[in-house]
């Protein structure tokens, strides 16, 4: 009897029976941030990287609805003046949001931010009075 405690014993000190806890698997969120700015098509970014705070000031949900631009996807320009990418997940949605009547390129966003693009949570018109 004493050599069958001392086995469960060596056996529960050891590690060998069955573990209590099992690791768990890596869930790391993406930071959810609000922010306020334009939609404007790769494209365009590129091309007027520059003066992008002119450029959109008059750029328009028709203009960004143009097959070119819809190809070269979108990405999110701060009031800051950082110019982030979309997902393509999200590509999809701004384009969405961009064919709905009175749609407009100035915008208020939730989104996830992973690595170095945003994900997509929702969009709207930017509106000066929730501010």
């Amino acid at each position: 009897m004493k050599r069958i405690l001392l086995f469960i014993a060596a056996i529960a000190v050891s590690g060998i029976a069955a573990p209590t806890a099992y690791p768990l698997e890596a869930t790391t969120e993406a930071p959810v941030v609000t922010l306020t700015g334009y939609v404007i098509d790769n494209s365009c970014a590129r091309t007027n990287i520059k003066n992008l705070d002119e450029v959109c000031l008059t750029y328009t949900s028709e203009c960004a609805l143009k097959e070119e631009c819809i190809k070269s996807g979108y990405s999110f320009y701060s009031v800051d003046g950082k110019v982030i990418p979309f997902n393509e997940a999200s590509n999809k949605k701004v384009e969405e949001f961009l064919r709905m009547p009175g749609s407009k390129t100035r915008v208020t966003i939730k989104a996830g931010i992973n690595g170095d693009k945003l994900d997509l949570i929702s969009i709207e018109n930017y509106n000066a009075s929730n501010e």
